[in-house]
């Protein structure tokens, strides 16, 4: 019988630990742990380039939202009135551009979606969700900056300390509580849920180092938001603006509730 690859043994861990979670064919939301190594450079100017174009990427991002969101309830009534007027002439301009479009691609039906739900606050809804990506980039490009760009060797075993905070990151997420690690008196074997789900993890990947040592600096990076996050920044509506009585369209309400509940 031939044995189930790496990618499936991390996926039954976790589903004994977590619950389980249904495979899709896009595999949205299907894989527990991202177990691929980090993205090495190979030089600081290939880092720095990335590193450049990720932070300018969120400001521009941002710039986005300053512009079509304003400061949410706090913003200037004529700043209101003009979203209020450029919502529904955006959202009709793209529907005039789909109207007779043939959908022959999974992207094609992926714009259809978008242009059907209301473009203008679908769209926001997904710069959003860019936005946190890009954002959690930055986070490990800054937390390589510290092991290799400002250090003159590379520290040991940064795979193991990489997939030893996914994992914390993920433990937090799912059970809400800050996870711990410790051995057991009599051996040096994890003696907590964590400790002993991430010894599996490095046995499945093959990663020869310390769990415990590995273990303790990952739970140092985590923050609060980790294992108790905030409710979602959208609740109440988009930054406080919903959709007018001009707007096409659906509320956005429903899917901030169901976003902030995710």
């Amino acid at each position: 019988m031939e044995k189930p690859s790496k990618v499936d043994q991390i996926h039954s861990l976790c589903e004994a630990l977590f619950g389980e979670r249904h495979r899709n064919y896009l595999s949205v939301a299907s894989s527990f742990l991202d177990i691929s190594r980090p993205n090495f450079h190979d030089s600081k100017t290939e880092f720095l380039q990335e590193l450049t174009a990720v932070e300018a990427i969120i400001s521009h991002c941002d710039g986005i939202f300053s512009l079509l969101v304003g400061q949410g309830q706090d913003a200037p009534e004529t700043h209101k009135l003009m979203i209020d007027r450029l919502v529904p002439a955006i959202n009709q301009h793209v529907m005039q551009s789909i109207a007779f479009k043939e959908i022959s691609t999974p992207n094609d039906l992926a714009v259809k979606n978008v242009v059907e739900t209301g473009f203008h606050y679908s769209s926001l809804l997904v710069v959003l969700h860019m936005m946190e990506a890009y954002r959690r980039r930055l986070k490990e490009l800054k937390q390589q900056e510290v092991d290799f760009w400002n250090v003159t060797h590379r520290p040991p075993k940064y795979y193991a300390r990489t997939v030893a905070l996914r994992f914390a990151r993920l433990f937090a997420q799912e059970r809400r509580v800050k996870p711990t690690i410790g051995t057991v008196s009599d051996g040096s074997h994890p003696s907590t849920d964590y400790g002993r789900a991430l010894e599996e993890v490095f046995n499945i990947l093959e990663i020869n180092a310390n769990v415990r040592t590995a273990g303790e600096w990952a739970i140092r990076q985590l923050e609060e938001s980790d294992w108790n996050p905030p409710l979602n920044a959208l609740s109440g509506g988009l930054f406080g603006m919903g959709t007018t009585k001009n707007s096409t369209g659906p509320t956005i309400s429903p899917v901030v509730e169901a976003l902030s509940k995710a």
